[in-house]
């Protein structure tokens, strides 16, 4: 199952310089390269996302590395507007997300056993 957001996605500072000159403008791969000084306004998002018990690890390790990181290192978050409280609130929530699909495949496993 594939999802297609309606609207495109609207890179934000620093991000509109770190697309490669074969993207254009509007985040498309181009036969003639974007010049320099010509920022990505914008990218199509393609994404899917489906239930299933790997979904807990998943995002439990895409917790843990995101945890790891300092961000204070990283200038260029901070200098976008990038609050720590914010990213430590969407942290919890990422944890809560991954074990909200820990129990519902703790749920489904026992179900099957009480069927067989």
């Amino acid at each position: 199952m594939v999802h297609l957001v309606q609207s495109p996605c609207k890179p934000m500072t620093p991000f509109p310089q770190i697309f490669t000159p074969a993207l254009g403008k509007h985040g498309f791969l181009e036969s003639i390269p974007r010049p320099a000084s010509t920022p990505v306004d914008s990218v199509p998002v393609l994404t899917c996302l489906q239930s299933s018990p790997l979904l807990h690890r998943c995002l439990s390790e895409l917790h843990s590395e995101v945890s790891a990181l300092d961000l204070r290192r990283f200038c260029s978050f901070l200098s976008a507007g990038t609050e720590l409280d914010d990213l430590r609130e969407a942290l919890q929530d990422l944890k809560a997300l991954a074990q909200h699909y820990k129990m519902n495949s703790d749920l489904d496993a026992s179900s099957e056993e009480e069927s067989d």
